[in-house]
């Protein structure tokens, strides 16, 4: 804050000021405002702090990893609306039978076989199939926004973990320097006390290590905040500068015992598992369809010269599954597999994660 001492009317300063014209007079007038009132506004200016919830609202804003879970959902429903439609046609444009030897040679329209086509083919794939394959992609992007929720989950937790390490670092930091100033008081006192012989000369040296300890101490704390403090600056950005604000209430919790065992499918691991068994279970439906063959239907129509007739051929194509014992069998099988191997492991997290809380 900047005083303004009243000056008397006889000093020579505002004599010459007065010499000067008003105008200087306002001057000074303005000057002394500015000051006054711009110190103290500099003065009462808040310092912007970085509470633990800030800082987990600038790590989501900063975060990649989310943002990639989100399109991994969006191309997932994407691929959900195009396996749910046929196939694409196929055009065929041919030329048949046209001969290359003799009187006729390279002639499109003197052979009686020689026909310019145009073909379309179709494969028809089943309702059945094509909704099962949709299913599946529909459930790949529920099980990304999953995984979104999970990675979300760790990001708090290493953020709040870096808010935490860096607070109590401070904390340790202030009250070493609080330790390191008593102690240099004591070891004052006790040097005068050993040059008024009432002190030994093993007291003034254990005065002076107790200083020395509690240094090494805040060296090795000051490593630590350094740390914590780049540690957080990688979660948070520019917004790690910030002084940090007060500490929330972490002496509580939610948790209800009584309901834990229908409370623990919330969990964001448990979750990203029951998404996966679901495309599991999604992805053995579409090897089950796919026991179910797929025809193709195609619809030629054939022109000759002027002098022949024109000509309409169609049929259909239809793979056979001769060895379905070894082939798609065997792939329902792996998929159903794959359904039970993750409900073991759904099983399995669900009892390490009630056991410390049960036990």
């Amino acid at each position: 804050m900047y005083l303004i001492t009243p000056l008397k009317a006889n000093t020579p300063y505002l004599c010459r000021a007065h010499r000067q014209g008003p105008h200087r007079i306002r001057a000074l007038t303005v000057v002394a405002f500015l000051l006054l009132f711009g110190g103290l506004a500099t003065a009462q200016t808040p310092m912007p702090t970085l509470t633990l919830n800030a800082a987990l609202d600038a790590a989501q804003a900063r975060s990649a990893t989310l943002p990639a879970q989100d399109a991994a959902s969006r191309a997932a429903r994407e691929r959900a609306i195009s396996a749910g439609r046929l196939p694409d046609p196929v055009l065929r444009l041919s030329v048949d039978n046209l001969p290359i030897e003799g009187p006729m040679r390279y002639s499109l329209t003197d052979d009686f076989m020689t026909q310019r086509s145009v073909e379309w083919m179709q494969t028809y794939t089943a309702t059945s199939k094509r909704e099962a394959l949709s299913v599946r992609y529909e459930q790949e992007a529920e099980a990304a926004l999953s995984i979104r929720s999970l990675q979300k989950t760790k990001l708090f937790i290493q953020t709040a973990q870096a808010w935490l390490e860096r607070y109590y670092q401070e904390k340790m930091l202030g009250m070493l320097i609080r330790q390191r100033n008593e102690a240099r008081q004591v070891s004052q006192a006790v040097e005068s006390a050993y040059r008024n012989a009432r002190a030994t000369q093993a007291d003034v040296l254990a005065s002076r290590a107790a200083v020395a300890g509690v240094e090494d101490r805040m060296h090795v704390v000051r490593s630590d905040l350094s740390n914590a403090q780049a540690l957080l600056q990688r979660w948070v950005g520019n917004a790690a500068t910030q002084p940090l604000g007060p500490l929330p209430r972490i002496d509580k919790t939610l948790l209800d015992k009584s309901q834990l065992h229908q409370e623990i499918a919330q969990h964001s691991e448990i979750a990203v598992l029951d998404a996966r068994k679901r495309v599991a279970l999604a992805q053995a439906e579409v090897a089950k369809q796919n026991k179910s063959v797929d025809w193709n239907w195609s619809l030629m129509y054939s022109k000759r010269g002027s002098q022949f007739g024109d000509m309409v051929s169609f049929g259909v194509s239809i793979p056979l599954q001769w060895d379905q014992a070894n082939k798609q069998d065997r792939e329902l099988t792996a998929s159903l597999d794959q359904v039970e191997q993750i409900r073991l492991e759904n099983e399995e997290m669900r009892r390490g994660l009630l056991a410390p809380i049960e036990y």
